[in-house]
Parts: structure tokens; C-alpha cells; sequence
């Protein structure tokens, strides 16, 4: 697209949605296309629930992050090749659509037309392909959780005990030089918890952020719920 408003956005999405119907929801950034109260009432109206992903965290969108290193990828080789680059787009697309997947087992293309998706790669065409969606989706939803499982283990993952009303400081996600710290020492206050999901307010500014947990680090060192009634208590607790 050469152009990503609002507007613009929402004519390529009418002309997708003519040809595969409206979906339940959209996971998109916070680019101004998606936060504008404009797409928000077009999606409101043909009832798509929209899902920001939370700011300075890809890995909450990862399934478009990683198409986009492939699609990266390709368009190096065909510069260096000097290919057309749309050719090669194309060619990619057709091998991607027709290679079964390592999580759900199938191809992408027979989940989406439920049908052998015809390349260059010979076939019977008398094997009838009869695609089974509960094994798809149990096997789609075992696999997951295997990944998800390895990807807690390696980070060490651990359960959140991150409580509405308690003080944290945030990590400097732009640095102005190498001497700025890594952490904001303003004081932040949890309004919102939704597992990783955080929304904090500036306790200076009363600025309201969303930022991922790891992106929060506690006051010395320990959780503390503030009491509603007594703001001024217990705000940092820095007696020791």
C-alpha cells in the first residue's frame, strides 16, 4: 500500500472481506489506521472484535513477525539475483500455501479451501483428501502447547502475582545515549492486569501506558498493594 490510512486501509480490507466474509476478530499494532475511532466503527459495524497488541512487544502478533523475516528473506535473494521480486513473491506464496505445516500437519491451503491445493508436485488424483477438523485442531493445539512449554522453559518463565494497585518502574524502551538507564525511576501505578497484559499510570504525569510484564520491574524488590484509602502510605516504602 502506498498509502495507510485509515481510510485506505479499510478499502483493501472491504475488498478481502468480499471474497472470504468478515472474521471474528483482527490482532493489529497500534499504528494510527488501527487505533483511529474510524476503522474502530467500521470493524464495530461488521462485528470484528479488534485486538491491539501491546507496545514494544511483537512477539504478541509472532505469526505475522515471522512471515514477514520469510517474505524479508525472499526479496534479498531476488535482489541479489536479480530477479522480479513480484515473480518470486509469487512463487514463494505458491510453495508456502502448498507445504504442509509442522504444527497443524496440513497445508495452509487445505485448512482454508478444505482441498488438495494442486502444485507441480504430481499426485493421485483419485486419493480423495478428507480433512478431519477436530484431528487438525487437536493436533494444532498439542503442538502449541509444546512450543509453549519450551519457550517458558528457556525464558524461566514463571506465573504473575502482579496486583491492581501495586508500584512498579518501567524499562527505557528508546535510549537518548548509552548513559540513559534502563529503567524510568518514576514510580508507575497497575490499573489493569490481564496476564502478561499490563496498563500502569505515570504517578507524576497520570499518563496511562500498556506495556508487557517484562517490561516492569518491581519496587524494592517486592509487590506492595497500596491501600485506595491512603494513597500517601506506603507509595514507595523506602523507610529501609
Amino acid at each position: 500500500m502506498r498509502s495507510i490510512t485509515a481510510l485506505d486501509t479499510i478499502k483493501v480490507l472491504k475488498e478481502i472481506f468480499s471474497r472470504l466474509g468478515f472474521p471474528a476478530t483482527i490482532t493489529c499494532d497500534n499504528g494510527n489506521q488501527f487505533t483511529s475511532d474510524l476503522f474502530r466503527n467500521f470493524c464495530k459495524e461488521c462485528g470484528i472484535v479488534v485486538n491491539n497488541t501491546i507496545p514494544y512487544w511483537p512477539q504478541m502478533n509472532g505469526e505475522v513477525e515471522r512471515q514477514n523475516r520469510d517474505v524479508l528473506k525472499r526479496l534479498k535473494i531476488s535482489q541479489a539475483e536479480n530477479k522480479d521480486w513480484k515473480e518470486d513473491i509469487l512463487n514463494y506464496l505458491m510453495m508456502y500455501n502448498s507445504t504442509p505445516h509442522s504444527v497443524t500437519g496440513t497445508s495452509p491451503s487445505e485448512l482454508f479451501f478444505k482441498r488438495r491445493f494442486r502444485d507441480k508436485v504430481p499426485f493421485a488424483p483419485d486419493v480423495e483428501n478428507k480433512l478431519i477438523d477436530s484431528d487438525v485442531r487437536d493436533r494444532d493445539m498439542l503442538m502449541k502447547e509444546k512450543g509453549k512449554e519450551y519457550g517458558d522453559r528457556k525464558r524461566r518463565a514463571t506465573d504473575s502475582n502482579l496486583e491492581i494497585g501495586e508500584k512498579v518502574i518501567l524499562k527505557n524502551i528508546t535510549k537518548d545515549n548509552k548513559l540513559t538507564p534502563n529503567y524510568n525511576p518514576t514510580s508507575h501505578t497497575v490499573t489493569g492486569v490481564t496476564d502478561g497484559d499490563i496498563h500502569v499510570r505515570n504517578d507524576e504525569t497520570g499518563k496511562e501506558y500498556r506495556r508487557n510484564i517484562v517490561h516492569l520491574k518491581k519496587i524494592n524488590d517486592s509487590w506492595q498493594v497500596v491501600d485506595n484509602d491512603n494513597k500517601d502510605t506506603g507509595s514507595l516504602n523506602n523507610e529501609d
